[in-house]
C-alpha cells in the first residue's frame, strides 16, 4: 500500500485550544487540546506532557504533539517528531527553546 502522508502538519504553528477546560486548572498540564494559529477555533490534536525541565526555579513542561492528519482517504493521528515547550502561547521545538536560553545551563531534566 503506497500511502503518502500529508506533511503539512509538521509545518504548522500549534497553540493550546482556547476553550479547553484543561486550561482553567492551572499548573503543568498532562494533556492539552491543540489548534493551529490558522484555525484557532478548531481542535486538530492533543499535546501530551512527557517530562519537564527545572530551569532557574521554574518548571517547564515538555510535550509531544499528536495531530490529526489526512492519510490517503482516511483521518489518522501522527506524532510530530521531537519535543515541544509552550512559550508565549505557542508550542515551539524544545531544541530551539533550549538553544535560545544558553543550551542547558542550570537545568535538570525529569
Amino acid at each position: 500500500m503506497n500511502e503518502i502522508l500529508n506533511l503539512s502538519a509538521c509545518h504548522q504553528t500549534y497553540i493550546p485550544f482556547a476553550e479547553s477546560p484543561l486550561l482553567e486548572k492551572g499548573g503543568l498540564f498532562r494533556k492539552l487540546l491543540v489548534a493551529t494559529t490558522k484555525t484557532p477555533d478548531q481542535v486538530c490534536g492533543t499535546a501530551w506532557r512527557v517530562g519537564r525541565v527545572d530551569r532557574y526555579q521554574e518548571e517547564i513542561a515538555i510535550y509531544r504533539l499528536k495531530i490529526k492528519a489526512q492519510l490517503s482517504n482516511r483521518l489518522t493521528t501522527i506524532t510530530l517528531p521531537g519535543f515541544f515547550v509552550l512559550e508565549q502561547g505557542e508550542f515551539i521545538p524544545w531544541e530551539h527553546w533550549r538553544d535560545a536560553r544558553g543550551g542547558g545551563q542550570s537545568e535538570s531534566y525529569q
